[in-house]
């Protein structure tokens, strides 16, 4: 289930903000990526982040989501790099990317093919 962030048309049919989106009506990320919508999470674990200066904060991740990121903080850290370019979950990925401080991991997270590197808030 998704939800309207602004007005959109999918499908023939118009969402005002705040409308509820069905999963079958939507078959691309392109809208959740450009802000038009967002995913409403069914049934979402509260994760938490140790940052470090001691302070605990949380994410919400999808219980699938909690269980790959369980497998992959497993995994060795060359394989954990190499399967980085096959997660397709934002809020993982953004997960892990504060999480696992392995250097070949970061490295693979860095990557400008899974939207590392440079960005617009990068200071220079």
């Amino acid at each position: 289930m998704y939800i309207a962030l602004r007005p959109v048309r999918i499908a023939g049919h118009d969402y005002r903000i705040n409308d509820e989106i069905p999963d079958d009506c939507v078959t691309s990320h392109r809208l959740e990526a450009t802000g038009f919508i967002k995913r409403i999470p069914s049934k979402a674990v509260s994760v938490p982040i140790l940052g470090s200066d001691g302070s605990v904060s949380t994410v919400d991740l999808e219980p699938e989501d909690v269980k790959a990121a369980l497998v992959f903080l497993q995994q060795t850290p060359a394989n954990a790099a190499k399967s980085v370019p096959a997660i397709t979950s934002q809020p993982l990925l953004d997960y892990l990317k504060l999480i696992d401080g392995r250097k070949a991991v970061q490295e693979a997270f860095n990557a400008p093919a899974n939207g590392g590197g440079e960005d617009a808030r990068s200071t220079k």
